[in-house]
């Protein structure tokens, strides 16, 4: 039940910093990042860092060490941290985000929970979807054009790197499973958040679709919003 969950979530204080810090995890498509938003809401606006912010062309999955450094050690030092969205379009970095101390940080996206970053965070958990509810997901939201990416490429090599998926899924504190149309707890009661819809622009998944191409040559592939990491 959502309801426990943000209970939970409450209960998660900080050690030797101001601000909690929360990972959301899980396959593409699995609703991370409508989670994210009606924790953040729940919660009196806590701030949110998207992975996709991190990921760019010619980095394997994403550039966690830049978050690292210019979001969670500063916030970790009391410290506001500030970091640049990649944009794909322009196919640079663009505008600065300002990550204020105190209250929640919530980081979400695939491999968030990854085994590097995990001494930060408070809380952590996972969310999960069956398959054809992600891939829903992922057409309505790419566009049908990229349906055989995700048929062909990202969802495979998430099937191909599902023991690394497993030991991050087996770091989270709390796993949620989301059935269609609804999210639900695994012991709990459906509530009333929507799938996630994330627009974003068609040059943005046609660079994307590239770097899978790309990526399902090399021994380590990438995933739809980066590797599936450790």
């Amino acid at each position: 039940m959502y309801e426990h969950l943000l209970e939970e979530t409450e209960t998660r204080h900080p050690v030797a910093r101001q601000t909690r810090i929360v990972a959301i995890d899980g396959y593409g498509g699995s609703g991370k990042s409508e989670l994210a938003r009606q924790l953040a809401g729940s919660l009196g606006g806590a701030a949110i860092v998207h992975t996709d912010d991190f990921a760019r062309p010619g980095v394997r999955g994403w550039e966690w060490q830049r978050m690292q450094q210019q979001v969670l050690e500063p916030i970790s030092r009391g410290q506001p941290g500030r970091y640049q969205r990649y944009d794909w379009d322009l196919d640079e970095l663009a505008e600065w985000h300002e990550v204020p101390v105190g209250g929640t940080l919530i980081v979400e996206g695939v491999s968030s929970m990854r085994q590097d970053l995990g001494t930060y965070w408070d809380y952590a958990i996972w969310v999960d979807a069956p398959y054809e509810v992600r891939l829903q997901r992922g057409v309505k939201r790419d566009g049908e054009q990229m349906r055989s990416h995700w048929t062909d490429v990202w969802m495979p090599e998430e099937g191909v790197l599902r023991g690394r998926a497993t030991r991050r899924e087996s770091r989270r504190d709390h796993r949620w499973h989301e059935a269609p149309p609804r999210w639900c707890a695994m012991r709990g009661t459906p509530t009333d958040l929507a799938p996630c819809v994330r627009p974003r622009s068609l040059s943005h998944f046609q660079q994307r679709a590239t770097l899978a191409t790309r990526a399902a040559r090399r021994a380590e592939p990438t995933g739809p919003c980066g590797r599936l990491d450790q």
